[in-house]
């Protein structure tokens, strides 16, 4: 879409008193000149369902062929509204494409109710026997959920959609006021022939609009008479309509899409798009601009809402009556504040999409919350236990990544807890069912991140290479009889990658079972394999398992590493235009001790070998043959402390996870004598 308005979860700072303003003003929207681009029926679809492929990016599986969004802060009853009226025609390419015509949006839902969705109407063009044909999206199609104290979705499908079908829907959303308008979109992974956003805005409005990206708007009025050649490819400009409206226009045509790539936290970082936000309005008793520009406003205003800090009460007696159960008589900071995030943790259900509010005490009694919910009482009980602690909102990987210049609220979507004990800061998450006390979810390692803290501005930075996930493989012989030789392997998980295998097994208790045999060689036969901790979250997963690989063979290769973390290189393509961004670091250790069957002879030379990768990666290979034991020793290490490349890196990244997977599926060479 091209205004995705995912209002998050603490994106709730609706203009206050705009309610009680006593006068009322009518916007209309900008009026399109001649010079702007509009589809015209039937020659427009007529002309594109025929072309089959652009010049613009010939891989693309759709292209936006128009698009365009009007924005206005309108008055609805007896307040401020926001109003989008959209319109978007997708030409469809390859079957991926048809992912386009699935269509959900989002917009801000108050206890009013006075959210509206209207004027929804679309149609899928399509040739069929040289004709063209219409598909109309039939009415009441169209469902509405409330996903959670604050979204509510429109979702529909665009009918009779196919590889060379024409979409082309529209609809109208007015919803209460947020400082944040929305965000539109110049670029994003499909190319965007034409692309137009109007904003209208009363005059008594500060609008903020936050540019990112690399697209040059140059400064022009195409209300002017001006020849066609000299309109820019992309341009923007503002100007009073009149002593109570500013009007805006954003147009670009012939922007090329974004591919995705591999290893990219979110490609939506790397969009071209302007955020539009409330800066602040003049006050209705002449007391000048109210403001809302600055972290330190955003941070006060969290302290002060009942929805959130205020949520917070240590002193209550629920609160009171639970914590000694939870602590008993151990008195040390440190481990209370594990007790307690264990017991919030293991002893509450994580309630994803919530229409309602509940306090703190019902999220107790019901033992379920969202994941605000759940990290307010933690906090709840680690202030009643007197430990230090504090909210940080922040962006996941979902979303674009908050900088510390200007808060765009449509970028914070989560919450977590910044536990100090003594002289250290841990983080900690206890809706994260996975995830041990001092660790979040990989996808919270976003960068910049907001301390909500009463006693003045802080932030803390969460990278991703902050996240070091350390894995061990110890392989070992049980029996060294050729005709039945049997190797044991333990695989001890770090903690990012132990919790994902978690979560796998416990959504598919087969799963361990097929992981296993997925990483052995084609010739290898599991006999015995269990998992230990595997419910135990505090404690490090391990997978133990038996693999018998019999030497019957004059001539035998095998590779000492007979599980790896990498099967083959990731990155494959010769060139790349994003970054590679790992989602933690790694250090991953094999120990491996092989006793030779006896009567098999190496006949290759053991190696020694250490790869570097600038100063904080390298990958080492030691081997050594025991003659004295007829065991073959081979210990190596994999460490990448650093998790962003950028696309200057690309080559030397990839020729490094070349090389070291040559120098491990190389195998060795043994001789039966």
């Amino acid at each position: 879409m091209l205004l995705r308005n995912n209002k998050p979860l603490l994106s709730i700072l609706r203009v206050w008193q705009i309610c009680f303003f006593a006068f009322a003003c009518c916007f209309g929207m900008m009026q399109s000149s001649a010079k702007i681009f509009t589809p015209h029926y039937p020659d427009f679809f007529e002309q594109y369902l025929k072309q089959d492929r652009f010049s613009i990016d010939t891989g693309a599986d759709a292209v936006i062929l128009y698009e365009k969004a009007d924005f206005a802060i309108i008055i609805g009853g007896s307040q401020y509204m926001l109003r989008k009226r959209i319109r978007k025609v997708i030409k469809v390419l390859a079957e991926t494409g048809k992912y386009y015509g699935d269509i959900n949006e989002s917009a801000y839902y108050d206890d009013e109710k006075t959210t509206d969705f209207s004027e929804l109407s679309g149609v899928t063009y399509n040739w069929r026997n040289g004709t063209m044909t219409e598909d109309k999206l039939v009415k009441g199609t169209a469902t509405y959920e409330v996903t959670n104290d604050y979204l509510i979705n429109l979702k529909f499908s665009m009918p009779g959609v196919q590889v060379g079908s024409i979409i082309d829907y529209q609809y109208t959303i007015e919803e209460p006021l947020f400082y944040s308008l929305g965000t539109a979109y110049f670029r994003e992974r499909i190319p965007i022939m034409y692309c137009e956003v109007n904003l209208d805005v009363p005059a008594k409005y500060e609008v903020t609009c936050m540019l990112h990206g690399t697209i040059d708007f140059k400064e022009y009025d195409d209300s002017k008479n001006n020849d066609e050649l000299s309109i820019p490819q992309a341009y923007r400009y503002t100007k009073k309509a009149n002593e109570i409206s500013t009007l805006s226009r954003w147009v670009v045509r012939d922007v090329r899409g974004l591919h995705d790539e591999p290893y990219v936290a979110n490609i939506k970082n790397y969009f071209d798009e302007v955020s539009f936000q409330v800066g602040g309005f003049a006050s209705e008793f002449g007391s000048g601009w109210d403001k809302f520009d600055s972290w330190e406003k955003l941070d006060a205003f969290y302290e002060n809402d009942e929805k959130f800090m205020k949520k917070i009460k240590p002193n209550a007696g629920y609160i009171r009556d639970i914590l000694p159960k939870i602590v008993g008589k151990d008195t040390g900071r440190l481990q209370q504040a594990k007790l307690i995030y264990k017991y919030v943790r293991d002893s509450f259900q994580v309630v994803q999409n919530s229409a309602t509010k509940p306090s703190l005490k019902q999220v107790t009694e019901r033992k379920s919350g969202n994941e605000k919910d759940l990290n307010l009482l933690f906090q709840s009980l680690l202030q009643a236990a007197n430990i230090p602690c504090k909210s940080i909102v922040l962006s996941t990987t979902k979303n674009v990544k908050l900088t510390k210049i200007y808060p765009v609220i449509d970028n914070i979507n989560y919450l977590a807890t910044l536990v100090h004990i003594y002289d250290s800061d841990y983080v900690a998450d206890p809706s994260e069912k996975y995830n041990p006390f001092g660790i979040l979810n990989p996808n919270c390692y976003n960068g910049y991140t907001r301390i909500i803290d009463a006693d003045g501005p802080s932030a803390i930075m969460l990278t991703a290479d902050q996240l070091v996930d350390r894995c061990r493989y110890v392989v070992y012989t049980i029996s060294a009889d050729a005709d039945n030789y049997v190797i044991g392997i333990k695989q001890y998980f770090g903690v990012a990658s132990g919790a994902l295998m978690r979560r796998n097994i416990a959504e598919d208790t087969a799963n361990l079972k097929k992981i296993i045999l997925k990483e052995l060689p084609p010739h290898a036969d599991l006999i015995e394999y269990k998992a230990e901790n595997l419910n135990d979250i505090d404690d490090r997963l391990v997978f133990k398992y038996n693999v018998k690989m019999p030497w019957k063979e004059a001539a035998v290769y095998m590779c000492p590493e007979i599980v790896n973390q990498f099967s083959e290189n990731p990155f494959k393509s010769m060139d790349r235009l994003l970054p590679v961004e790992l989602p933690f670091a790694v250090q991953t250790v094999y120990d491996v001790n092989l006793k030779l069957p006896e009567r098999y002879k190496l006949m290759d030379t053991v190696r020694s070998i250490q790869y570097n990768l600038g100063d904080q990666n390298k990958y080492r290979y030691i081997a050594e043959l025991l003659d004295s034991t007829h065991t073959l020793r081979v210990n190596t290490m994999l460490l990448l402390k650093q998790t962003y490349f950028d696309p200057t890196e690309y080559g030397a990244l990839k020729s490094f996870f070349d090389k070291m997977l040559e120098l491990q599926q190389t195998p060795y060479y043994f001789k039966k004598l």
